[in-house]
């Protein structure tokens, strides 16, 4: 994720996002019956809103931070993945055409072999470290599954989590493949 989409996330996911923003206190304590309006818990309960709107800020910042490190490594890892792909493919072309004496064609497959393997390593390694970091990103996002996050339940909250879902046990198919 480039710097420009970091900014908008920001701009628009955290930066108006306060509570003293969206809600003062005068209007925070007019939705109350006006027999309670004075009432000294009133305050206390906009600060804990307050400190829960705070926290929910700072998880959705993290998140985008989190969001933007993984854009950029899966755009190297496409990047290895093109360049390893085209080696591949030179690869066959060498290999398809010139015959070989057994023990050379052997020696040849023996590197096959050796390059898979660590091929296959580095996409467990992969695979690991996605689903370490979609865990993570789950098991922050749980608030809002059960309710605890944003008073805000829109729609794009929701898909969102749906499409973190579907990322999830994708990568979690992948990773057993492998």
């Amino acid at each position: 994720m480039s710097q420009t989409e970091s900014q908008i996330l920001n701009t628009f996911l955290v930066s108006p996002s306060s509570l003293q923003e969206t809600v003062t206190l005068n209007t925070f304590v007019s939705f109350f019956p006006a027999s309670k309006r004075s009432h000294p818990d009133i305050p206390i309960l906009y600060r804990s809103l307050q400190a829960q709107r705070s926290a929910l800020c700072q998880m959705v910042r993290k998140n985008i931070q989190l969001e933007c490190k993984l854009g950029m490594q899966s755009m190297k890892v496409m990047d290895v993945e093109a360049n390893v792909l085209e080696e591949k493919k030179e690869e066959m072309q060498e290999f398809t055409m010139k015959s070989l004496a057994l023990p050379e064609m052997l020696k040849q497959m023996e590197e096959a072999v050796e390059k898979m393997q660590k091929e296959i390593e580095q996409l467990g390694k992969g695979c690991d470290d996605l689903l370490k970091n979609m865990k993570t990103m789950v098991s922050e996002m749980n608030d809002f599954q059960y309710g605890k996050g944003s008073l805000d339940r829109s729609e794009t909250t929701m898909d969102g989590l749906r499409e973190l879902i579907e990322t999830c046990e994708e990568l979690l198919k992948t990773c057993e493949n492998v």
